[in-house]
């Protein structure tokens, strides 16, 4: 029988571990139980007030291998090998924009849950959140856009974000 074990009530080991299931490393399970995870059921639990039920939000990407990170493209040095990033998609009856302005406005109002960077990616339909060691709240969304390179292709461009739409 294959037991699922959770992290807390909300979030399980399997949803934190790297896509290539590599364990969430446990020198950086402390700041994970202490900083991400209250960070995590804030959010969760303004999700579930917004949407008026107790609802799951799904854990797209969070702890990533250097080796993982590099081979999907993520950007160096990302919050994901650090163990305080996610990616998550919107929960059925909350678009990801409105998604994406509910972490934002989270991040602003209550800095005590350290959540210092907050990425729309409207196309692919998550919203990124991290709690790095910043104080100062990093908004920015992603577009895609030709690559002069290589025509046939989209490159991901980051943009800044204000927080409030998709401007």
């Amino acid at each position: 029988m294959n037991v699922e074990v959770a992290v807390n009530s909300h979030l399980y080991w399997s949803e934190v571990q790297c896509t290539d299931d590599t364990s969430y490393p446990e020198d950086l399970r402390p700041r994970l139980l202490s900083v991400v995870v209250p960070a995590w059921m804030a959010i969760r639990a303004e999700v579930c007030r917004v949407v008026g039920r107790d609802t799951p939000i799904t854990v797209t990407s969070f702890y990533r291998t250097v080796k993982y990170n590099k081979a999907i493209g993520g950007v160096t040095n990302s919050r994901h090998i650090h163990g305080d990033a996610w990616d998550s998609t919107a929960t059925p009856g909350l678009p990801v924009l409105a998604y994406g302005v509910l972490v934002a406005r989270l991040a602003r109002q209550r800095p005590e849950l350290l959540i210092c960077g907050v990425g729309l990616y409207l196309e692919d339909g998550i919203v990124h959140t991290d709690c790095r060691p910043e104080k100062k709240v990093m908004l920015w969304r992603a577009v895609y856009t030709p690559d002069p390179k290589r025509p046939s292709k989209m490159k991901r461009v980051y943009l800044p974000w204000t927080g409030n739409g998709a401007e």
